[in-house]
């Protein structure tokens, strides 16, 4: 079995495939304090399923498991994924879709080994997957992906983008202090 720890390696980075989906306002967990325009963050899913919030519990924390720090599921993650996709009718289909490949392929009940066999290939295909160029006045078309692949593009950018928005995220794993100002910038100490 893969350890824990290996896992965004085998699944891939997790920077590769973020893009926000969605307005600046929806990042709920970048939010320090409660503006009347701030949505509060849900208290149960909006959209999904029991059965459904549990493949997405999954597949957040094999994107993003704890370690030493906080994982996907401890930053409210899960929720946070339900909270975006309710808010797009294109999201909810594509999810729906995703959630009944899964189910067809009997994830819940794979070893963890096979449920990262299964992943890995998709999540492949979209990270080699590139948008067209962008013209001025133009959409960017989007790459050719399998409604699998799709899915799991969209999963993984939803769960970095709601991961790294969160204190979990920002603060305690990436030690963001936010807000202060450095008297000099400390040397770099490491060998680059």
């Amino acid at each position: 079995m893969a350890d824990r720890r290996e896992t965004l390696k085998i699944i891939g980075a997790v920077g590769s495939t973020c893009a926000f989906p969605y307005s600046a306002d929806e990042l709920y967990g970048q939010h320090a304090h409660q503006s009347p325009n701030a949505p509060a963050p849900p208290s149960k899913p909006l959209v999904f399923t029991p059965a459904e919030m549990a493949l997405v519990t999954r597949l957040a924390d094999l994107i993003i498991p704890a370690t030493a720090t906080p994982g996907a599921v401890a930053a409210g993650v899960p929720m946070y994924i339900d909270y975006v996709v309710s808010s797009s009718a294109r999201w909810r289909k594509l999810f729906r879709q995703g959630f009944a490949w899964l189910q067809r392929e009997k994830f819940p009940e794979l070893s963890e080994e096979r449920q990262i066999a299964l992943l890995t290939p998709l999540i492949e295909q979209a990270d080699k997957a590139k948008p067209g160029p962008w013209r001025q006045g133009q959409a960017r078309t989007e790459p050719k992906l399998s409604t699998e692949a799709a899915f799991m593009k969209a999963f993984k950018s939803m769960t970095a983008d709601g991961f790294f928005t969160s204190k979990q995220g920002l603060v305690e794993s990436l030690h963001y202090a936010g807000n202060t100002v450095l008297a000099e910038f400390p040397a770099c100490l490491h060998e680059h």
